[in-house]
């Protein structure tokens, strides 16, 4: 993964409308995308063990340059080409120069594990592939047993043993076969669903649908999802809320492996984002850049997670701050708006709080400043 950030200096107004008002101007990151993977070619070094990255440019790119502005199809979009132009001046020269690779000097580029030999990383989903095959051959398999049973076959005899059907009673079945095609238009012909019919005592109609049973069967997608979330590295309780077995897991237990999934992205993260930070400090003279961290990743059960913050705001070691924003609420907005409420009880005369059945003294209220 290799991420570019643009970053670009703001005014005053622009500043005011995101909020900020300290600042007259500030260049902050406005654009952050993604390097399409499909364009970026990894080479091993001679020496060491710093690996390149290039980004092949694509051929309709590459005549939108060389055209100034202009598309394959005889379209063209000048204004585009000038923006190009402004932004990008390196790949302009690269392309007048007849090159179709761009070098890309990006520290914060990205990669996961590889394999000896090969600079390219293993896809997250490589060890799963072989499963998720199998169950999209499963799903073929449903597809094409649901189209048989739609597309069921009726078979409609007459004539049996004893009283067989003979060349000279043939317009029989035409006669039937009339009545069932009844309906007539000039593009097709349409067999009633529903239809009425009278023949004799031989006339037998019966349907033929093929074995459903593999179709109605849910089972065999069992295992198959059992391999999928391993490979993935999801545990059944996180996916589904249950286990195969009652009792069987501990969704504590079960969140390590996750956990340690996560944290493994932070780390991979954590250069991008103190990278930005750094970029950030430096471009606006902040004489320094603040330390990055993350916080820890708290995952258990949400029962014993709330007792646990009780404990510790009973305990004093757990501010109003922390403990309101654990629930989702701003402490300071909340005591501003307490204060403007027990004005306001005051000057109407209300009680602060309601009275309770049984209580000592209902209606009054135990405020010892009143």
């Amino acid at each position: 993964m290799i991420p570019e950030i643009e970053f670009e200096e703001l005014n005053k107004e622009q500043l005011v409308e995101l909020g900020i008002k300290r600042f007259r101007k500030l260049t902050l990151p406005t654009d952050m995308w993604i390097r399409n993977p499909m364009n970026i070619e990894i080479r091993d070094p001679m020496f060491g063990g710093k690996v390149s990255y290039f980004m092949k440019l694509p051929e309709e790119l590459l005549y939108f340059i060389k055209n100034k502005g202009k598309y394959e199809n005889g379209t063209e979009d000048r204004e585009l080409y000038k923006e190009f132009v402004r932004r990008f001046p390196e790949i302009i020269a690269l392309v007048k120069s007849g090159k179709k690779k761009l070098l890309l000097e990006n520290p914060m580029a990205l990669r996961f594990r590889t394999l000896t030999g090969n600079p390219y990383p293993i896809p997250y989903t490589y060890s799963a592939l072989e499963s998720l095959k199998h169950k999209r051959n499963l799903r073929r398999m449903d597809y094409s047993i649901a189209s048989r049973v739609i597309t069921a076959i009726m078979l409609v005899r007459l004539g049996d043993k004893d009283f067989p059907l003979t060349e000279d009673n043939e317009e029989q079945l035409d006669e039937l076969k009339a009545e069932m095609l009844w309906r007539e238009t000039s593009s097709s012909k349409e067999v009633e669903r529903i239809f009425q019919l009278f023949g004799n005592h031989t006339l037998d109609i019966s349907w033929v649908f093929p074995d459903v049973e593999g179709l109605l069967d849910d089972t065999k997608y069992k295992n198959v999802n059992q391999d999928i979330g391993v490979a993935l590295g999801f545990p059944r309780i996180l996916i589904t809320g249950e286990t195969e077995r009652s009792f069987a897991s501990d969704p504590e237990i079960a969140t390590i492996s996750p956990i340690q999934t996560m944290e493994r992205i932070r780390e991979a993260l954590f250069p991008i984002i103190t990278r930005v930070v750094d970029t950030f400090s430096e471009v606006n003279d902040f004489g320094g850049s603040p330390i990055v961290m993350f916080k820890p990743i708290n995952m258990m059960a949400v029962s014993s997670f709330i007792e646990g913050v009780k404990e510790l705001y009973a305990s004093g070691n757990l501010s109003r701050e922390d403990f309101s924003s654990i629930f989702g609420f701003d402490w300071y907005e909340t005591v501003t708006r307490r204060a403007l409420e027990n004005e306001r009880l005051e000057e109407l005369g209300v009680e602060e709080f309601a009275p309770l059945p049984f209580s000592k003294e209902p209606g009054e209220s135990k405020n010892k400043s009143k």
